[in-house]
């Protein structure tokens, strides 16, 4: 299954994938797409609903994201420079934009803002924006039009996608960010099935490692949801702590197996009442490696828990099973996903640059709206 497998390494800087997450299928997807987007922003800079990721802030960028998306192909990039060009928004987008309430924004609030609360308000906006869209590794993901693939194909052809974030060579707030993005397209393309007939929609099987580094509300709705659309996903992570307290509801509220190895006291405790009264948290916390005891779900009734081991270390492979890896293959299979999926990185540059203009000189007094003249 060769053909079949997609590699999306965000660590190849020579020929990066593209991930635009503002492509959308129809009006309604766009709202959806920016409410994702600005909770993505209040989980990474305001966890605590502080007020860091306020009012405001949320009504800048959502019309300025409403704004680009007047224009197919656009990207965050565009975004940015919307939010400090309103010249290029004068001169570029108020023609184009069909909402008229998004246009009103833009000539009956910002234009008629001070010129001090401007100032002080861009710089915060931007702010949340320019350690991404400046970092070059990221920029070229998601500054490229179209997405290098579709979410939606792949999980309605059957095929296997594997994304390696590259934490050691894009930092963790980078690998944070950009895996937010993936699991908001993923997300938005399995709600997007609610056009085919439940009956013909192809099961597709999601695991996400580290999952608390990306547990948004978006999974709130989608946990909810996950057996109409036939998402069946697998959250790996260390323990329950990690997660939400509205995750860690949705989770238990709608997980159908459930399946305990050894674990915390603090989670022996919270898992208990799943199993009671056949087992205790002692149970759950004293279990040996590789064993594990299992609430499953059967025929739409619990038959009671069960435990059962795995096969690990000595005990595996199987005999017969040949565990043995072949790397030539491997790099064949990067190799080909690369090429296909990838695009060359002077291209991209390129394509941006010409895109947002950044070749063109920045000229204060063609800053008619009484920005700073920071430029791009």
């Amino acid at each position: 299954r060769a053909e079949d497998v997609i590699y999306f390494n965000a660590g190849d800087f020579d020929r990066p994938f593209g991930l635009n997450i503002m492509e959308y299928y129809s009006e309604q997807h766009k709202h959806q797409i920016v409410n994702s987007f600005i909770a993505l922003l209040i989980r990474m800079f305001d966890p605590h609903n502080q007020g860091f990721v306020g009012p405001m802030m949320q009504q800048a960028v959502r019309n300025s994201m409403l704004t680009a998306m007047s224009e197919k192909g656009s990207t965050l990039i565009e975004v940015v420079r919307i939010l400090q060009d309103e010249q290029w928004v004068k001169d570029k987008w108020l023609p184009i934009i069909k909402d008229e309430l998004v246009k009103r924004y833009w000539v009956d609030q910002v234009a008629k803002t001070d010129q001090k609360t401007k100032a002080e308000s861009l710089g915060y906006f931007i702010s949340k924006f320019d350690k991404f869209t400046t970092n070059l590794a990221i920029r070229n993901i998601i500054g490229q039009s179209v997405s290098s693939f579709d979410f939606r194909d792949v999980m309605d052809s059957g095929k296997i996608l594997i994304i390696n974030l590259a934490k050691g060579v894009m930092g963790e707030e980078n690998m944070s960010f950009l895996g937010l993005l993936l699991v908001q397209k993923m997300l938005a393309a399995a709600l997007s099935r609610q056009d085919v007939d439940e009956s013909q929609r192809r099961d597709f099987f999601f695991y996400a490692d580290e999952f608390q580094n990306f547990a948004t509300d978006d999974f709130c709705s989608i946990l909810s949801e996950a057996r109409k659309y036939r998402l069946n996903l697998t959250m790996a992570h260390q323990y329950i702590g990690q997660l939400p307290d509205n995750i860690k509801d949705a989770v238990f509220g709608n997980v159908g197996s459930l399946f305990v190895g050894r674990c915390s006291a603090e989670d022996g405790e919270f898992i208990e009442p799943q199993f009671d009264p056949m087992l205790t948290s002692g149970d759950l916390i004293n279990q040996g490696i590789g064993h594990y005891y299992v609430k499953m779900l059967s025929k739409g009734n619990y038959p009671g828990p069960f435990s059962l081991s795995t096969l690990y270390g000595s005990e595996f492979p199987m005999s017969g099973f040949d565990m043995t890896v072949n790397k030539e293959v491997v790099q064949l299979i990067k190799d080909l996903s690369r090429t296909r999926y990838g695009r060359d990185v002077s291209v991209i540059n390129a394509d941006i640059r010409r895109r947002a203009d950044l070749d063109k000189e920045v000229k204060p007094k063609q800053n008619t709206a009484g920005f700073p003249p920071m430029g791009f």
